[in-house]
């Protein structure tokens, strides 16, 4: 699993992302992102044979949104990130299977913002093979949301905000698994987060 102080790190980067002036143009919204790794891996050994195997597979992302009404700014921005590991062997009468895979996913709801993790891994060896596996999956979205009224004067025009909200949410899961011998492995780790920022409808 993730420490508390990466979450904080992957809240910082959400952040940054919303005040950059180097970012590019925002893309419209739903303000969406999605991340899959999977790395699977299959051998059969009899005799002298062996047989060795090492997979990883990962993936990054970001994206921000921005939508301008004329009485409000809404802000968004979402991070994520997968990484997955997989490693076999097998000789002489030997048999495995390993599968695993990680996931991150940030989308958009009616009433706010999921933030969404998933690792999951599947294997099982005979005989003389050993498996290994290790995935983790983080994910993160900061929004901010302001409602301003415009006071006109005979001289110009006054902005006041009516309100300011802001909100993050983090998500992150992480496994790890081995196996040798006659064994069989499953595992499924979930998590999730809401964000919903009450009182600003985005029409």
């Amino acid at each position: 699993m993730v420490s508390p102080q990466i979450l904080l790190a992957w809240a910082a980067v959400g952040i940054a992302v919303l005040s950059s002036p180097t970012l590019g143009a925002p893309v419209p919204p739903p303000c969406d992102l999605k991340i899959k790794s999977k790395v699977g891996q299959a051998a059969v050994t009899k005799g002298g044979a062996a047989v060795s195997t090492t997979g990883s597979s990962g993936g990054t992302g970001t994206v921000h949104c921005v939508v301008v009404g004329p009485n409000k700014i809404v802000k968004k921005a979402a991070v994520g990130n997968t990484g997955v590991t997989g490693a076999g062997a097998t000789a002489g009468d030997g048999i495995l299977k390993n599968l695993v895979k990680g996931v991150t996913e940030v989308k958009t709801t009616k009433d706010g913002t999921k933030v969404k993790t998933k690792t999951a891994g599947k294997a099982g060896t005979g005989g003389t093979a050993t498996i290994f596996q290790v995935a983790d999956a983080n994910g993160g979205v900061t929004e901010k949301s302001i409602k301003v009224d415009h006071l006109l004067t005979d001289d110009f025009e006054v902005i006041k905000i009516k309100e300011k909200k802001q909100g993050t949410a983090t998500s992150s899961s992480g496994h790890k698994g081995s196996g040798v011998g006659d064994s069989l492995l499953k595992v499924v780790n979930e998590a999730e987060t809401e964000l919903k920022l009450k009182g600003l409808k985005l029409d």
